[in-house]
């Protein structure tokens, strides 16, 4: 066993310094004390040098461990190796929680953006809403009332279309005989045309009739203009 692990072999125990040391300490002090490295001075005043080591101080000796593996150390090495997986799987497991962590909270930001324009959108129908009833109501009312005038009205009377839709001004009513004289003479015009085409009528009464109502429809529409600038209404 010496010779296959000679200074490791785990039960090889090292001599003891304390005994070499012991006789190694004698001679060197007897060796000492017969030897004096410096000569002793006869000069009166000056103090002789020492001849015995009593002086030096003595060096400890270390003890040098038996080199085998103690379960202390073993324990040590397992609770390093736990503690560094432990640590491992916590960064894994802290950075996992922080990267949810952070998608939570911008789909959190994204509903709260989305509940304000659903707020918004829900406040504008509501406002629609009641303007809807308000007109609903407005619409019941005139319903009614015209259901009371065609009931008390005599289904003998003949009512005249021009009297019952009528301008609130003179002015509006000019307005309005002068767009409807207008429009009248563009039919005129376009009816003179299929007439023509189909040789209803020759070219020279074409002519003739077609120059007669741009003239008055020119009157018609430059009174037309006129009203509209006196009501400030967009020309």
């Amino acid at each position: 066993m010496a010779m296959c692990f000679q200074d490791s072999c785990p039960v090889f125990a090292k001599p003891n310094n304390n005994s070499r040391s012991s006789g190694v300490g004698s001679t060197s002090a007897s060796q000492v004390q017969s030897y004096t490295p410096y000569p002793i001075s006869n000069a009166p005043g000056i103090p002789p040098y020492p001849t015995t080591p009593g002086s030096y101080p003595s060096m400890p000796h270390a003890n040098v461990g038996s080199g085998t593996v103690q379960p202390e150390h073993l324990k040590a090495s397992v609770m390093s190796a736990v503690e560094h997986k432990i640590r491992q799987r916590l960064r894994e497991k802290l950075g996992t929680m922080h990267a949810e962590l952070a998608s939570i909270r911008q789909t959190h930001a994204d509903l709260r953006a989305g509940q304000q324009k659903l707020k918004v959108i829900v406040d504008d129908l509501a406002q629609e809403q009641k303007r809807m009833e308000d007109a609903l109501i407005v619409y019941q009312e005139k319903k009614a009332e015209i259901t009371s005038l065609l009931s008390t009205s005599s289904s003998e009377k003949i009512v005249e279309i021009d009297q019952v839709i009528d301008a609130c001004t003179p002015l509006h009513r000019q307005l309005l005989r002068c767009y409807v004289y207008d429009c009248a003479i563009d039919d005129a015009i376009y009816f003179l045309g299929q007439a023509l085409s189909r040789g209803r009528i020759s070219l020279t009464n074409y002519l003739k009739e077609v120059r007669q109502l741009s003239r008055r429809q020119f009157i018609y529409r430059a009174t037309l203009q006129k009203c509209r600038i006196k009501a400030k209404m967009s020309v």
